[in-house]
């Protein structure tokens, strides 16, 4: 049985030097021109048909490389701990040893290596690499935060903040969304279903990056990576699905998911324009009630109402729900309270300012002092995989391509190589 994935074992691999892999004393192929161009014809005529009997499995070629992950606004002083420490900033290099405070100074950087040796860029964007893993801590307010990385990172000065591009490789960016999407305490089923999906979705959004300089975020807005993981768990969990990507009529699937779809997922073409319907269509969950969000009870406080410009002294307030998706999720809606005007609400509106875990609202009543009560089911927009329904089903006994059968359906599972 192969040993478990060790992330320091894997970054030295993929910065090794290929030639130190060459048998010593090996001599080179010398062929005449003809015969190398005869040679280079037929690889070149094996490979294609390899490509065309393979399928996706080929081409994928390339894809395992490091993903980019944005962490925004973040402050201005930022502390590094790693073996061989070195920057650029395109014209100049620095070496710092293990150690380094890095804060901006202008439009550039000062670097604070020991007492007396202080270092100074002026240029808005350095990169940083260092060997192994990296500790990273940062300050704001009294909360310290420390996180550890393998890879290297792109730093920006903007507006007095550090804008932070980590480049990880990415089975070790996978141990971290593992880690912060689903945990150790999901059976491995389920972290494998995850695993799969949250490869997919980072191949799909490395894919149409363009121009950008990151591929996600590091926060919801794509998919939570705080740090890599050494959990036991995960690295097996990432070692067993090596390479595995969810594939649909040719290419990666941008593989949404959610935490708790509360029985039922929602249309996912109808919800993010960019997905083939096949795959997102709704499909029954249930198995998430052990989630804590399977439904749910939530307070609308006349204060939060006012925060948006909602006129509450007006009398009892009454809701109209304008658009809803197949599901029953409220796209649009408007308000009023007593005689006043109406207020047409985005659903998206509503969920944000009313701390809504979904916006499959059930029912609702006025409380008392103005307020209103939500009763709902789930969490999160409730596409593609269900965390939740998941591991209820994992503990049933379904393996992990059971599971995204079901909640991708017409999909396959490709393996890069």
């Amino acid at each position: 049985m192969p040993a478990p994935l060790d992330p320091l074992v894997l970054e030295r691999a993929l910065h090794a030097d290929p030639r130190e892999d060459r048998p010593p004393g090996r001599r080179r192929l010398k062929l005449p021109p003809r015969s190398f161009l005869l040679l280079a014809l037929a690889l070149f005529l094996f490979s294609h048909v390899l490509s065309l009997l393979l399928g996706p499995r080929r081409s994928l070629a390339g894809t395992s490389r490091s993903i980019r992950v944005l962490f925004r606004d973040r402050p201005a002083i930022l502390r590094i701990e790693a073996d061989d420490l070195r920057a650029t900033d395109g014209t100049r290099r620095f070496a710092f040893g293990r150690s380094l405070s890095l804060r901006t100074q202008g439009r550039g950087f000062l670097f604070l290596v020991g007492p007396k040796d202080l270092r100074i860029s002026e240029r808005p964007e350095i990169r940083l690499r260092w060997k192994g893993p990296a500790r990273f801590s940062w300050t704001e307010g009294n909360k310290e935060t420390n996180r550890k990385a393998f890879g290297s990172m792109a730093v920006r000065s903007e507006n007095g903040r550090l804008r932070i591009v980590f480049h990880v490789p990415l089975e070790l960016y996978l141990t971290g969304v593992l880690a912060s999407e689903m945990g150790t305490r999901f059976p491995l089923e389920a972290l494998k279903a995850q695993a799969v999906a949250a490869r997919s979705y980072a191949i799909s959004c490395r894919t149409r990056a363009g121009s950008k300089d990151f591929d996600l975020f590091d926060d919801a807005k794509s998919q939570v990576f705080e740090e890599t993981s050494t959990a036991p768990e995960i690295l097996e969990v990432v070692r067993r699905t090596r390479g595995e990507v969810l594939w649909f009529e040719g290419e990666v699937l941008r593989a949404y998911y959610h935490s708790t779809c509360g029985g039922r997922t929602r249309d996912g073409r109808s919800f993010f324009r960019d997905v083939p319907s096949p795959p997102f269509r709704p499909v029954r969950c249930p198995w998430d009630r052990a989630s804590p969000l399977h439904a749910w009870k939530r307070l609308w406080t006349p204060s939060r109402m006012e925060a948006i410009g909602l006129p509450t002294s007006g009398g009892r307030p009454r809701i109209e729900v304008l658009e809803r998706s197949e599901r029953g999720d409220w796209i649009r809606l408007r308000i009023r309270f007593g005689s006043g005007p109406w207020r047409v609400l985005a659903g998206s509106s509503l969920r944000r300012n009313a701390k809504l875990p979904s916006l499959w609202i059930r029912s609702w009543r006025t409380a008392g002092k103005g307020g209103i009560v939500f009763e709902g089911r789930g969490f999160g927009h409730g596409v593609g995989l269900c965390q939740y329904g998941a591991a209820g089903w994992a503990r049933k006994g379904a393996d992990y391509r059971r599971i995204l059968a079901h909640y991708y359906p017409g999909t396959t599972i490709a393996v890069l190589p």
